[in-house]
């Protein structure tokens, strides 16, 4: 009886080792980073001639770029850019153009997501001011990160 129960016992414990193994796969040079928006961030640094900000989150630092578009309609806080292809560098600068569109480059790519009018983060100019933007709204409201952080790892084509 006693030889039954130790075999049913390391097979038991056997079975919950391979179950509970099973719960946390990844590729051996996979990060895992969790992203929690309701945690605020602290600016690190911002560029305006390369248009990069970056903040400092407990879990790690996001950083990523900045973009001005020019539309006519003020979209609303977190909507996803009409053109997801914006290159900060030819988009930025453009006449009239006041809208900041902010995307996270690391630690994963997001899609570039309306922050603010640049004139609502104390500049007047959205080449100077947009990457500054960018970082004030991530690192301190919830839904700027939300916003970013749930277009996380989403390829843009399917808009």
């Amino acid at each position: 009886m006693k030889p039954r129960t130790i075999f049913l016992s390391i097979l038991f414990m056997a079975f919950v080792g391979i179950a509970w193994g099973a719960n946390m796969c990844a590729k051996n040079d996979a990060v895992v980073v969790f992203l929690d928006p309701q945690v605020a961030g602290t600016i690190l640094a911002t560029d305006a001639t390369h248009k990069t900000w970056s903040v400092e989150f407990p879990y790690g630092v996001v950083s990523g770029v900045g973009a001005c578009y020019r539309i006519q309609s003020a979209p609303s806080p977190g909507t996803l850019a009409p053109e997801q292809n914006l290159d900060p560098y030819t988009a930025t600068g453009s006449s009239g153009a006041t809208r900041c569109y902010c995307k996270m480059l690391r630690p994963v790519t997001s899609q570039w997501v309306f922050s603010k009018n640049v004139n609502e983060c104390y500049s007047s100019q959205c080449d100077s001011g947009c990457a500054t933007c960018c970082a004030q709204v991530i690192s301190s409201t919830v839904g700027g990160r939300i916003a970013l952080f749930s277009t996380a790892g989403i390829p843009p084509s399917q808009q």
